[in-house]
This record gives C-alpha cells, sequence and structure tokens, in this order.
C-alpha cells in the first residue's frame, strides 16, 4: 500500500482503495478497474451482472441476521 493510504483505518478498504488508485480509469476508459472488481467479486463467490449502459452490478448476499433488510 502507498504511503498516502497506509496509517487510514479500516486497513482493508484502504488496500483496496490504494489498489483502484493504480488502475488508469479516466472518462468512458473503466474497463480495467471494471475487470478487477469482477474478478475480486467472483473470487468472493459472488455473483455480478454489467447492466445495459455497462454497469458493473455485484450481488453480496446480506450478513447472517440481516437477510430480511432492504436491499442497496
Amino acid at each position: 500500500m502507498t504511503n498516502t493510504y497506509a496509517q487510514l483505518q479500516p486497513a482493508a478498504v484502504w488496500n483496496l482503495f490504494a489498489e483502484i488508485d493504480r488502475i488508469p480509469r479516466g472518462s468512458d476508459a473503466e474497463t480495467a478497474v471494471m475487470a478487477m472488481l469482477e474478478k475480486r467479486a467472483k473470487a468472493l463467490g459472488h455473483k455480478t451482472k454489467r447492466d445495459k449502459v455497462g454497469n458493473l452490478l455485484i450481488f453480496v448476499p446480506a450478513t447472517k441476521g440481516r437477510e430480511k433488510s432492504p436491499v442497496v
């Protein structure tokens, strides 16, 4: 992780942010970052889908005990 994020908490969130930050991703050039996020999601067993305009949707199951909470 870069020094910019090294002291921030929670570390897991900032580690992911640093990984995303290293990927060039200008407007209409998000392919690489979307591929990285889709690969990570699938490695965790999450279903993914691209909608008709190209947005990446990642379906993460509810935390145990929160299954009936509203979907975000």
